[in-house]
């Protein structure tokens, strides 16, 4: 047989490009309409791994031709098993997986903040921290207290030169997620 004569038959090279296919769709996100609101994810802690993105044969449409449409054949049965979130503009495997560690992360945290004699001091002081921050009543008491020290020498700069200085002795105790300063 000469070399790359395999090429011109379909059927000998097509299972290989869905294969491959499917493993890329996992990143790309699904098509179809919105789903539900009963099929949104769920936002309540997780005590247990996530779902983990891997190549799985049940994701494909085998009903599809792959010369028509190799996306759905590819991925057709995964995007029907999970449709995009009324709350989401697209969904992939990675977004389902975002939502799910977030969801675990959350979980560890809330399992941190619940008093045992069993904590170390680091979870003793990741849970207490998640749980003031989680107390929504301790905050809406507190209400703008905590920041008026602050506004004051926000409302007290004379001029743009003063700046400076208040944004350096603010920054090393505000989260700005890199919108000021990176270290």
């Amino acid at each position: 047989m000469p070399p790359f004569a395999a090429l011109a038959r379909p059927a000998a090279w097509l299972p290989a490009i869905a294969g491959a296919l499917a493993m890329a769709c996992a990143g790309v996100p699904a098509r179809g309409a919105p789903a539900s609101p009963s099929t949104s994810p769920p936002a309540t802690p997780s005590t247990s791994l996530p779902y983990s993105p891997s190549l799985d044969p049940s994701d494909m449409d085998r009903s599809v031709d792959p010369c028509e449409d190799l996306y759905t054949y590819a991925c057709g049965g995964w995007a029907r098993a999970n449709p995009i979130p009324p709350d989401e503009s697209s969904w992939s495997v990675y977004g389902k997986l975002s939502v799910e560690v977030h969801s675990y992360l959350w979980g560890i945290l809330q399992e941190l903040s619940r008093p045992t004699v069993t904590r170390t001091a680091d979870q003793q002081k990741l849970g207490d921290y998640f749980a003031a921050c989680m107390d929504v009543a301790a905050i809406e008491r507190a209400g703008i207290a905590p920041l008026s020290a602050d506004l004051a020498r926000i409302a007290a700069l004379s001029g743009k030169r003063q700046l400076a200085r208040l944004i350096g002795d603010l920054h090393p105790r505000i989260e700005t997620d890199g919108m000021l300063f990176t270290e």
